[in-house]
């Protein structure tokens, strides 16, 4: 019998069923609705978007969201937060029984972002996208941006409505690292223009991107967010497979807490034993300290009487 070479499965799944098993992968669904700006190794990336209105016109061109998205020893877990449509988070509420420092470490706070509408101008590392509509999320560096176009601090500067069709601008989004986190505070306006020649150039019209744009109230839905039990389970089964130390510093406060708590007690109890012996005593030094401590408060008031 001739030998047949046969896959080797082992080496096919080996690193699927690792993912698939290990409830703290960082590996996500991929919304294919939303644009990410590609950066190099060094953190570094550019494109030109240009905003565009909700599908809604009579709501405002962004909507704000809160996630959840933390990275403690390693390991990652990220979610919507369900406060986005006013309701209570397991996350939020187990923060609050952590220690301030802990939380701000390992980023388990609530992070708030917006998400727009947009179509991609230029994409010199995905080329592909240019000409499409997507889905935008962006943090408070870009807002601020956005903000200071239209309330502009210098109240002789026209407002730029920068998601308008005709009195709109494109943007030049640009990302760097700077230390740990990337800054974004380098992305601009470019000269406001109507969007035809940029329709012209990619070869669409107003129709293509009217209908493609989202209703933002619909992308924010309640549907899209997991009931309370569903993300506690998910959330408690991503700290059970984590080392968490700073938990572990926290419960040892709180322990060493306990014990200096009973060892007070015990320590009042003897010496609660021993006060009838100094009462007396006690009085009399009491009869003095009173009187100090009123001629110190007498003097006090006195003072305050002549400043004002």
């Amino acid at each position: 019998m001739s030998e047949r070479k046969r896959r080797d499965y082992a080496k096919i799944h080996a690193e699927k069923f690792k993912e698939n098993f290990d409830s703290s992968n960082s590996r996500s669904y991929k919304d294919e609705r939303f644009w990410v700006l590609t950066r190099d190794d060094s953190g570094t990336g550019s494109a030109v978007i240009r905003f565009l209105p909700n599908k809604n016109e009579k709501d405002l061109p962004f909507k704000p969201m809160f996630k959840h998205s933390m990275d403690i020893n390693g390991k990652k877990f990220i979610d919507r937060c369900p406060t986005t449509i006013g309701k209570d988070c397991p996350i939020c509420d187990w923060n609050k029984t952590q220690e301030k420092d802990f939380i701000m470490k390992n980023t388990t706070y609530r992070k708030k972002s917006w998400i727009c509408n947009i179509l991609v101008i230029s994409d010199p590392k995905n080329r592909e996208n240019e000409g499409k509509v997507f889905l935008f999320e962006f943090g408070k560096q870009i807002f601020d941006i956005l903000k200071e176009a239209i309330q502009p601090e210098d109240k002789t500067e026209e407002p730029l409505f920068y998601y308008c069709p005709d009195g709109g601008a494109n943007f030049k989004i640009k990302v760097k690292k700077d230390g740990q986190f990337p800054t974004w505070t380098r992305s601009s306006f470019a000269t406001p223009a109507p969007i035809d020649e940029d329709l012209e150039t990619l070869n669409i019209d107003d129709e293509y991107w009217l209908n493609a744009i989202y209703n933002l109230d619909d992308v924010i839905s309640e549907n899209s967010y997991k009931e309370y039990a569903e993300l506690k389970t998910k959330f408690n089964k991503f700290l059970a497979t984590i080392d968490m130390n700073g938990l572990s510093e926290t419960n040892e406060m709180e322990k060493t807490q306990k014990e200096s708590s009973e060892s007070y007690s015990r320590m009042k109890q003897t010496a609660e034993t021993k006060v009838e012996e100094k009462k007396e005593s006690a009085k009399k030094e009491t009869k003095i300290e009173s009187k100090e401590t009123n001629k110190k408060l007498k003097n006090y008031f006195e003072e305050i009487s002549d400043e004002d």
